[in-house]
């Protein structure tokens, strides 16, 4: 068989925090060399993980400015635990689905936005590459499967110090994956 193979010599594949609209251009770019053959490529965006950095237009749908003391890096989420123990009575029964009805200090519900941005943001990119393959004339040859490689727990586990994170526990929030 075929060996796998970087998209582009000058591609950062090591890189899995480039943002999601230049995952695509890096893609649309290799596309352009392999688009009469039969491909198969794997394309991971990055962007609804830790730090939920969001481009501006996307985050200021949901929130004027980013509130001061929002952990943007990790160390910054590590060093803000301590702050979220005293909220943990708050939000014990907190469920996604209530996000728009429950209030959060600034921090907390700048960060479930945060979020919310990223995977709209991505939402919006992938839909920019199907328009793009249809435009090419690929998307009726071509099976695209989306899917997730793992949840989020936002702040459903506290108790648990897992607050805005993957990879601790294994609740749903964490393991259960759409497909």
């Amino acid at each position: 068989g075929k060996m796998l193979e970087a998209l582009e010599p000058d591609t950062r594949t090591g890189d899995i925090m480039r943002d999601a609209e230049e995952v695509k251009e890096s893609f649309e770019k290799w596309l352009k060399a392999y688009q009469n053959s039969k491909f198969f490529a794997f394309i991971h965006f990055y962007d609804p993980h830790f730090p939920y950095l969001p481009p501006e237009k996307w985050y200021r749908k949901h929130m004027n400015a980013i509130p001061e003391k929002t952990p943007l890096t990790e160390q910054d989420r590590i060093n803000f635990y301590p702050n979220f123990k005293p909220l943990v009575g708050s939000i014990e029964n907190f469920r996604p689905d209530q996000m728009q009805s429950v209030e959060f200090s600034p921090v907390l519900d700048a960060l479930v936005h945060l979020y919310a941005a990223e995977i709209e943001y991505v939402d919006s990119v992938v839909g920019e590459l199907v328009k793009n393959l249809e435009r090419s004339g690929l998307r009726d040859r071509t099976i695209l499967i989306v899917t997730s490689d793992h949840g989020e727990n936002l702040i459903e586990h506290s108790r648990f110090n897992s607050f805005f994170r993957h990879g601790l526990l294994t609740h749903q929030t964490e393991t259960r994956v759409p497909f």
